[in-house]
């Protein structure tokens, strides 16, 4: 689709018209018209079918709709087919999809082209599976069950009733949702339009009252979903962790950031089984002394019964069953309350039987009996039972269980071979079509200028609350056949994280409340763009079972809405606008998700570093106590020459991740969390570590290359990184320059350039590292400030499926905190390398995996390698990747340092990791954060600075007539990377408690914003103190001389002390690719 074309190729949006969420339950075919007017759409897709049902419809071939509401709604599709040559594409038509159904469906396009004049070509696809087929897949053990079935058996297949494929097809995210219509919208409606972007696709209803909101868009993922953040189709997984939603209009939402994780096609079968036919009775009970026994009463019942009729209750083809409304006929072994009876009852009796005479029979003696049974204390005894229906038995069909729901594996070159398709040519008998009626100008203006409906927001006490006053959907549904699933969404963020914080909507709650044990929950989590709570359970039956109590799954939320929650600290809510775009985390499994927050930063300039530990360790809900083992020395002057707080800045982030280190021992050990010391002068130094080391006496490489840094434009400033070759040729070659031009060419080359032209030309939509200069004021108008997030760690648990615990090689009684945490490193400069680094310094055993094929930076490399072992391996050679999967297989932790996404490609992607190693613990750093438009960008420390307006507020408080003033370190770089240290250590006490897989993200811009909120130093004041520019500036107790492979090494010690564990690195800097790529 869209997002594949090459970014050399020119691509044209185009849109998709979608009337209805199924074809058959009508549309406005004024909004209809409306829209093929407006958006021109290059088709109209819409689906036909639906599960919801249950087997019945599979099981009697019968169509969702009547064919009069199916004419009605294909009218004005055809007659817009016709006359403005627009595609039309139904899926699973009549309701399944059968081939019995194509035909009938093909019947009626041909009915209505034919009255109407219109000549069509027509493509269908055939959705039957041939028995044989499935029996030899079967015969090599690829079907497997797609749900709580039992192996497929070849004998199943032989008394299936009808079996239909799925079209194996990539699901796209707007597919995803548009076969929905306009439920997505706000309020809820039918008619939208999608418009396919290069990267992403705008959502915009038809309706005028009608908009799509970032929160109502989010929200539709949950819908009928087992889990909303991975949705499975033929094909593969499409995972929307990173999907970002973006109000473009006051109408109009933007999707982007989807990822389609492609698998080998696997086609679901759907198929039927005959059980036999069913007869029911319905009888009302008002007689307390009846009710107050009536299990026991109807359970008498069935015992007589089964004495008249031996096979009953023997087998699924023969039972009688009670459904009792007003004790628990609707949930049945679900209902929490089932012993409070009501004062009035009714009785539902069910029975099935292989002929319908014996199910009528059996109906007809059970209802007799419960009419004139006799029961203790009876006084009433005329009868027991108030019929309404006459006949009072009520014959009900033939009836059906689902027997096939599995996943049939396919060679390739299948999911295009099995679905023959048929091409059908229409000619109108009357072939002069009728001029078609659509909209006048007048009821088209009337459209286009019609008013929105007003957003509204609950209002919510802030004293303690039920669950029903707190939130504003509770909702129930089917998940398939055999899972129910519970959605809980709230439309204010404050009110969410006080739902949150209050750790009710837990395993244990939802036990309780259900009756049901672990293994019935599927999914327990929390969603934050749909600022919602997902929890979905096994079915107890299937849905459209023998004994079925609520075929669509509508009325099983009841139990969640007596919940109550504590007092809030928030005042009670009610605003204009809660539909603000999410910025994400998500539990996969468990109630506990860690919260991110976006938009402006807290006011942090009063913190000291203890504060600053403090802030961001409630953010990753870490134990609260462990901050009491931080000893940090203050010193409230500056400590570097900069109006930032770098001296706040380094001591607590380096605390941080030293804290963090030792709550894993803690955890590991079963003891008290160790004190942790970091000096603030050490801090800083080491926050300039690798301008601060020599090796045989010599210092380290300059690292810039010759052109690079800050250059004047046609109307302000760019920075030039120019490190990596690439990034300089590039750049050359971008302004028409030699390989051997000079800096004072680029120079002039730039000055001819606007600053945004050229970020744009050469960052985002090529492959180099170019930024405009920005304010603050210019770059908190960008909605990539507003996306990032103002908790500067997002942890999420991606996979539920891994044990809880630690490995055994991190057993109690180790030295330092992190032995025997295995770690692959894949990272460039600074800030990834540096992660690696810190957990190396705790004990962790780090391989830091470089390519052959890309660039290294020595003065870089050499004081970033401290700790690691390095092995050089080249995934584009099959037996180099085969061994790096197998480190990824075995490790804990994957770190990686590259652009978001590149090592998607190469089947490194989180998700796909996952499924090789259901423990690994992934981490990323990148530039800008896993969210907002500039998510994919690549950047450095230097760039990050000058477009985020950190360099030019430097330079405005040294006051010395610069444009822009870089900082004297790179902070960002060291921050980020102890921050995703940090991050990873997290994770690893979390996977501890609850097991799984679990991601982790930090980025430069989240640090930038971070110390941006600690506030600056007034005027030039914070650049009078000493700075550390060379080797010889720093005093000698915080440098250590160790013997490398280049030579004898002087360079900064660690900076953090943890008591009566060891800290610093054993090993020392190699050349890259010195080692085995192996586990010790």
């Amino acid at each position: 689709m869209a997002s594949t074309a090459p970014l050399h190729e020119k691509f044209e949006p185009f849109s998709i018209l979608t009337p209805n969420a199924m074809l058959g339950y009508g549309y406005n075919v004024d909004h209809f018209w409306y829209g093929v007017r407006k958006y021109h759409p290059a088709a109209i897709i819409l689906d036909s079918g639906s599960t919801d049902g249950g087997p019945y419809k599979l099981g009697m071939g019968k169509m969702t709709c009547g064919r009069g509401s199916y004419i009605r709604d294909l009218e004005p599709i055809l007659g817009a087919c016709y006359h403005h040559k627009i595609k039309v594409l139904i899926g699973s038509v009549g309701g399944d999809g059968s081939n019995r159904h194509v035909r009938e469906m093909l019947a009626i396009v041909a009915e209505i082209s034919n009255r109407k004049g219109y000549s069509f070509k027509i493509a269908t696809i055939d959705a039957g599976m041939e028995r044989s087929f499935i029996k030899s897949r079967i015969a090599v053990g690829r079907v497997s069950p797609c749900g709580p079935l039992e192996s497929l058996a070849p004998e199943t297949v032989d008394t299936a009733v009808d079996i239909r494929r799925c079209l194996p097809s990539i699901a796209w995210h707007m597919g995803k949702i548009l076969e929905c219509g306009g439920i997505c919208a706000v309020p809820k409606g039918r008619e939208i339009v999608a418009t396919m972007q290069r990267d992403s696709f705008d959502l915009t209803p038809l309706s005028p009252a009608e908009r799509c909101t970032p929160l109502s868009v989010a929200a539709h993922t949950l819908y009928e979903k087992t889990r909303p953040d991975r949705l499975p189709g033929p094909g593969g997984v499409l995972d929307l962790h990173n999907a970002q939603y973006e109000q473009v209009t006051p109408k109009t939402c933007r999707v982007s950031g989807a990822h389609f994780i492609e698998r080998p096609y696997q086609v679901k079968l759907e198929g039927v089984t005959k059980l036999g036919y069913r007869t029911i009775f319905v009888g009302g009970i008002r007689d307390p002394i009846l009710i107050s026994q009536i299990d026991d009463f109807l359970e008498r019942v069935r015992v007589y019964t089964q004495r008249l009729f031996p096979e009953l209750d023997k087998s699924e083809q023969c039972r009688l069953i009670y459904h009792v409304y007003g004790k628990n006929g609707i949930m049945g072994p679900l209902e929490p309350e089932a012993s409070k009876l009501s004062h009035e009852i009714a009785v539902l009796g069910e029975v099935v039987a292989p002929t319908a005479e014996l199910s009528h029979t059996i109906a007809n003696n059970a209802r007799a009996s419960i009419l004139h049974f006799p029961y203790p204390g009876q006084m009433a005894t005329t009868g027991n039972l108030a019929s309404p229906l006459s006949p009072h038995e009520q014959y009900a069909g033939a009836v059906f269980k689902f027997s096939l729901y599995h996943l049939v594996d396919l060679d390739s070159g299948e999911e295009l071979s099995l679905f023959p398709i048929t091409i059908h040519s229409l000619t109108a008998e009357n072939i002069c079509a009728p001029d078609l009626q659509t909209l006048s100008d007048f009821e088209f203006e009337e459209l286009e200028n019609g008013q929105l409906a007003p957003l509204t927001k609950k209002t919510v006490p802030s004293g303690a609350v039920k669950l029903e006053k707190l939130a504003r959907i509770v909702r129930s549904k089917n998940s398939g056949p055999f899972e129910l699933t519970l959605d809980v969404m709230f439309d204010d963020r404050e009110v969410y994280q006080r739902a949150k914080a209050a750790d009710l909507l837990t395993n244990d709650t939802i036990k309780k409340l259900y009756g049901i044990e672990d293994s019935d929950i599927l999914t327990n989590m929390y969603f934050d763009p749909a600022l919602a709570w997902k929890c979905t359970i096994k079915r107890p039956w299937a849905q459209g079972s023998v004994g079925e109590r609520d075929t669509l799954g509508t009325q099983q939320h009841a139990p969640l809405l007596g919940i109550t929650f504590p007092a809030s600290n928030y005042k009670a809510v009610s605003a204009d606008n809660p539909h603000e775009p999410a910025v994400k985390t998500v539990n996969g499994s468990m109630s506990q998700t860690l919260s991110t927050r976006n938009g402006p930063s807290r006011d942090r300039q009063s913190y000291d570093p203890t504060d600053l530990v403090r802030d961001i360790w409630a953010d990753l809900e870490l134990p609260s106590d462990a901050v009491a083992s931080l000893d940090l020395p203050a010193q409230d002057c500056p400590l570097l020459p900069s109006s930032y707080k770098m001296g706040i800045f380094a001591q607590g982030v380096i605390a941080l991740s030293a804290l963090a280190a030792a709550t894993v021992r803690a955890s590991r050990n079963s003891t008290t969390v160790p004190r942790v010391c970091v000096p603030p002068k050490h801090a800083v130094i080491e926050f300039k570590s690798e301008r601060l080391y020599k090796i045989d006496g010599k210092p380290p490489a300059n690292p810039w290359g010759s052109i690079g840094g800050l250059h004047k434009t046609s109307d302000g400033y760019v920075r030039v990184h120019d490190s990596f070759p690439n990034h300089a040729n590039g750049t050359l070659e971008l302004l028409g320059l030699p390989q051997n031009a000079r800096r004072e060419q680029v120079t002039e080359k730039i000055a001819a350039w606007a600053s945004i032209d050229l970020e744009t030309t050469g960052t985002a939509e090529g492959a180099l590292a170019i930024y405009a200069l920005r304010s603050y004021a210019q770059w908190d108008q960008l909605p990539q400030s507003r996306a990032i997030s103002d908790s500067p760690i997002a942890i999420r648990q991606i996979s539920p499926d891994g044990p809880k615990g630690f490995p055994v090689r991190m057993g109690p009684g180790a030295d330092k905190c992190l032995r025997g945490l295995r770690v692959v490193e894949m990272s460039r400069v600074i800030a990834a390398p540096l992660a690696g680094k810190t957990l190396a310094a705790h004990g962790a055993d780090v391989l830091w995996v470089t390519s052959p094929n890309l660039p290294d930076i020595p003065g870089i490399d050499r004081e970033f390698g401290r700790g690691k072992r390095t092995v050089s391996l080249d995934i584009n050679n099959s037996e180099d990747k085969q061994r790096l999967l197998d480190l990824l297989a075995d490790c804990d932790v994957f770190i990686q340092g590259f652009r978001p996404g590149s090592l998607a490609a190469y089947g490194l992607s989180a998700e796909e990791l996952t499924l090789r190693n259901p423990s690994i613990i992934c981490a990323n750093m990148s530039a800008f954060g896993p969210n907002g438009p500039w998510a994919k960008r690549r950047g450095f420390d230097s760039l990050v600075q000058t477009c985020s307006g950190m360099n030019v507020s430097e330079a405005e408080h040294r006051d010395q007539g610069e444009a822009a003033r870089p900082t004297c370190c790179q902070a960002l770089d060291h921050a980020g990377g102890y921050l995703l240290a940090t991050g990873i250590m997290a994770a690893v006490h979390k996977r501890a408690a609850y097991g799984g897989a679990w991601s982790v993200d930090a980025s430069l811009a989240g640090a930038m914003k971070y110390l941006r909120s600690l506030g600056q130093y007034p005027g030039v004041t914070g650049f009078d103190c000493q700075d550390y520019e060379r080797p010889e500036d720093v005093p000698a107790e915080y440098l250590e001389t160790r013997d490398t492979g280049f030579g004898r090494m002087t360079s900064v010690r660690h900076g953090a002390t943890i008591e009566g564990c060891e800290v610093g690195w054993e090993i020392m800097p190699k050349p890259l690719g010195s080692d085995t790529p192996e586990w010790l």
